[in-house]
């Protein structure tokens, strides 16, 4: 299948991209109906921090609990809106321990039903500790110091402030009202001069207030802005977020006292309000949904550094805990007008993020592709998903993905009119601009066209009426007539050429001597002779047949094959070895690692060096590309027993694993969110997420040699190394793994180098 992918050269150092706090790395927990506001918590009490999102739409609390280090378990319901609490509008969500038992409790705000109300983390049933109409923002903190604690709200429309004194079971509610706030939108619990006080933060009158309730005096007025819509006080560092008319102020100062000093800036958002805020050692933490974004700003020794954003349209809250356990904070944040929950993790060591479900509950997604399909620059995935009955037929749908130019995605469905659809693979086949999209249909034993254009994809044709369990396909210009022709592999012995003759499929015709059950195909100019050659995949079989093209074709005589290579569902070419021709990764189901077969130039193939162990087991997907630059190909593996894709670094024999939540069916490198570098993604059969995609975040690994020559860190300089060399020849600096003079470049003096330390161990080069 051919992938729309960015390769690069061999440039080494433009993967070490400065890091940040937060990676651009993106992880969707779930799509659900309206998350409005999140918390961190360790919900099932097991050492790790769990989210609960209130999901404003479904009147219900939705929570995700951790199962490892950054992956998290499917959506349950934590608590359905009942009569006695119907959570019509959930405004506010806070984790504390309000009953003094240890643990965390959820506390929650509803605006609509006027309810403050509880759930305890002990497993008691939820309950009711406060009527407050219109309640729209809450925070906790101890206002009488009595060791227990305490809730402050504003009541938006009700034009109120309250303070909730909590005793372990509910407690006193005292008030100040109407006479003096306006719209109050915000609320925060500071030290005062009296002792804790309560700030508030009134939208239309653009005003920030305290109020000290134990002394019984009304809320007195501290400061004067424009449509504050936001603000969070920490008291040890004394600062606030403020959202003015068409910027936002950082304020930092003495509350007690009065000293204010206040920096307006507008580094990234220059409108729009900020409705969720989060405090952290160092920094605070903002959510804009009209700025669309997730933001946070640091704190150094020279004052506030710069805003850095991550994207999320609509965003409304945001929360910074340690999610994943590796000791950094990472950025939590929901959007209820997108549908979306989800977390931005630090990533300062090369690794691929959780996965980001892009389209959830669809099952029985078969293979994907990537590329343009509205001219737009952006990448889109088609993704062919089977239907709920798969032997009695559909509906089957092709699922588009298109990312738009805000980083938001979209989603929609196109009937295929299969019986058991499997492969998609895209190519401009009529040459109007517009990529279209060939699908095979398996159990109706054909091959259908989807054609594109400004409106999308549209079926449209039968190129092949009768192939019997027509399975997978690739386009690529056969006759060199600068059309795209297709080749169709069936699970029965049948190769299929379909010629394409400007726009219209001649009939097809079929390759000589097919092998047993066809799985996957390949389109290359394996022997140099600048015409296309075709590559199967069988796995009864056990081999790969090559059919090379006649130079007057497209005609192929009779196929060359290697076999006993186990049961093939996948394969890929590349350059393995550096030495200029492409040769073949052949993943056999069961097997551990990715078999490589080598080129010798002319079309004959041979047995490689392989992958090295990946921890393999059901290999279904692969692709490959050189995706850290230097060289040699790095793999990544769709493996349906994992339920993940696993990647492969050539020059470092490095393994990383990205679970899918499903099995695994397509892999493919692919650089979906557009920031320069190479990200992975699978395609996902019975789980319920279709297309999941990782983001590569930080830098690749580097090999540091233990002594001249020795390039993949093994201590003996052997044909290994040699292989690892040949791929850097001729590289300049950025391939300074295999640079042994030193000079920033790869030139036969460091072959001579090379070859004066060959077959012999570190410990005798060293000593």
């Amino acid at each position: 299948m051919e992938k729309a992918l960015l390769f690069f050269g061999c440039v080494l150092a433009g993967w070490a991209q400065a890091q940040t706090p937060f990676a651009a790395a993106e992880h969707l927990i779930e799509r659900m109906n309206g998350p409005a506001q999140q918390v961190v918590v360790d919900l099932d009490q097991d050492g790790d921090l769990d989210v609960v999102f209130a999901a404003k739409n479904d009147d219900e609390l939705v929570a995700f609990r951790q199962e490892s280090a950054g992956v998290f378990g499917g959506r349950e319901t934590w608590l359905a809106a009942s009569e006695e609490l119907p959570m019509a509008a959930l405004t506010d969500l806070q984790a504390a321990d309000w009953d003094g038992d240890g643990w965390d409790d959820l506390i929650w705000c509803d605006q609509s039903s006027g309810q403050i109300a509880v759930l305890p983390a002990s497993g008691a049933s939820p309950y009711l500790i406060a009527e407050a109409p219109s309640a729209y923002a809450c925070t906790l903190g101890d206002l009488n110091g009595d060791g227990a604690l305490d809730l402050a709200y504003v009541t938006y429309n009700g034009n109120a402030v309250g303070a909730l004194f909590g005793d372990g079971t509910g407690g006193t509610l005292a008030t100040y009202g109407p006479e003096i706030l306006a719209q109050p939108y915000t609320v925060a619990i500071g030290a005062g001069s009296s002792g804790p006080e309560i700030h508030i933060g009134t939208r239309s009158q653009g005003k920030v207030y305290r109020w000290a309730p134990a002394t019984g005096t009304p809320p007195e007025q501290l400061a004067d802005w424009t449509n504050v819509t936001a603000l969070a006080y920490d008291s040890l560092a004394a600062r606030w977020w403020v959202a003015t008319d068409n910027s936002y102020l950082l304020v930092s100062g003495d509350p007690v006292n009065g000293e204010w000093e206040g920096a307006a800036w507008d580094t990234v958002w220059t409108a729009g309000a900020v409705d969720g805020i989060a405090p952290f050692a160092g920094g605070a933490a903002f959510a804009g949904p009209q700025s669309q974004h997730l933001g946070y700003v640091t704190e150094s020794a020279s004052g506030w550094d710069a805003a850095v954003s991550t994207a999320l349209p609509g965003a409304l809250d945001v929360d910074v805990a340690d999610l994943d356990g590796d000791g950094t904070w990472d950025l939590i944040g929901s959007s209820p007008s997108r549908h979306r929950a989800v977390w931005f993790s630090d990533a300062a060591s090369a690794q691929f993020t959780a996965p980001h479900e892009f389209i959830h509950a669809l099952q029985y997604v078969r293979n994907m592709d990537f590329g343009d399909l509205e001219g737009d620059g952006d990448l889109d995935a088609v993704l062919m998903v089977q239907g709920p009955n798969l032997y009695d037929g559909g509906p089957e749908m092709l699922h588009v993905v298109r990312r738009e130019a805000d980083g938001s995605v979209s989603q929609t469905a196109t009937p295929t009119g299969t019986y058991f659809g499997r492969d998609v693979a895209l190519a401009d086949a009529n040459g109007d601009g517009f990529l279209d999209a060939a699908v095979t249909d398996y159990n109706g034993d054909r091959v259908v066209l989807l054609e594109g254009g400004p409106e999308g994809l549209a079926l449209a044709d039968t190129i092949i009426h009768d192939l019997n369990r027509a399975k997978s396909l690739a386009w690529g210009d056969l006759d060199g007539d600068g059309d795209a022709d297709l080749v169709t592999v069936a699970w029965s012995s049948q190769v299929a050429v379909s010629v394409n003759e400007g726009g219209s499929f001649a009939p097809e015709f079929y390759l000589p001597d097919g092998g047993n059950r066809g799985e996957a195909v390949a389109l290359e100019d394996f022997n140099g002779d600048g015409v296309l050659d075709i590559a199967v995949a069988y796995s009864s079989g056990q081999e790969v047949r090559w059919w090379f093209g006649e130079p007057d074709g497209p005609s192929y005589g009779a196929p060359v094959a290697v076999g006993g290579l186990g049961a093939l569902l996948a394969i890929a070419a590349a350059d393995a070895d550096g030495d200029g021709d492409l040769d073949v990764y052949a993943p056999a189901y069961g097997a551990d690692s990715v078999t490589v077969l080598v080129n010798d130039g002319l079309g004959g193939f041979a047995v490689g060096a392989g992958t090295g162990p990946m921890g393999l087991s059901g290999a279904v997907g692969v692709d490959v590309a050189d995706a850290d630059g230097d060289g040699a190909p790095e793999v990544v593996v769709a493996d349906a027993s994992l339920d993940a894709l696993v990647v492969w670094q050539a020059a470092t024999d490095s393994v990383w694993t990205v679970a899918l939540g499903g099995d695994g069916q397509d892999a493919a490198w692919v650089d979906w969110d557009a920031d320069g570098d190479l990200d992975v993604a699978g395609s996902v059969y019975s789980g319920v997420s279709g297309l999941v995609w990782a983001a590569f975040t930080g830098a690749w690994p580097e090999v540091v040699p233990g002594c001249p020559g020795d390039l993949n860190g093994d201590q003996t300089v052997s044909i290994a190394d040699f292989t690892l060399f040949l791929t850097a020849y001729g590289c300049p600096s950025s391939c300074g793994f295999a640079d042994l003079t030193g000079d920033d470049q790869v030139t036969v003096q460091d072959a001579m180098l090379f070859l004066l330390h060959f077959s012999r161990p570190c410990t005798d080069i060293n000593n």
